[in-house]
């Protein structure tokens, strides 16, 4: 009775670390993601307004560090000398193979930040 209690236990124990294992490593991949799409809307907000890349995807040495990691990003003129950025960064979930992804917008003014 002693033995099967305890095999219970280990189990239960296998499980729940099992688990935190694969957590952890979504947590990972989201943390990574979430830099690469901040460090671009930061490369975007710092590049002048008429240099605006055109929509597309971009890279970053960071996107090999996640699982099928990929950016693209959306640049939409609102206005007249306002744009909206938005980046992308998507990844392979390894527990399930889904589809994951981080999203940033940002506005974009032709005369900057605070001017």
């Amino acid at each position: 009775m002693v033995t099967l209690f305890i095999i219970g236990v280990t189990l239960i124990m296998f499980q729940v670390i099992s688990n935190s294992i694969v957590l952890n490593k979504y947590n990972r991949y989201k943390e990574v993601a979430l830099r690469i799409a901040e460090n671009q809307l930061q490369e975007l907000r710092t590049t002048a307004y008429a240099s605006l890349p055109a929509s597309g995807s971009f890279n970053n040495s960071l996107l090999s560090s996640i699982p099928e990691g990929a950016g693209s990003m959306t640049i939409t003129e609102v206005d007249d000398g306002f744009t909206q950025a938005t980046v992308t960064v998507t990844w392979r979930n390894p527990k399930d193979n889904g589809d994951q992804s981080v999203n940033l917008s940002t506005y974009i003014w032709q005369w900057g930040l605070g001017k």
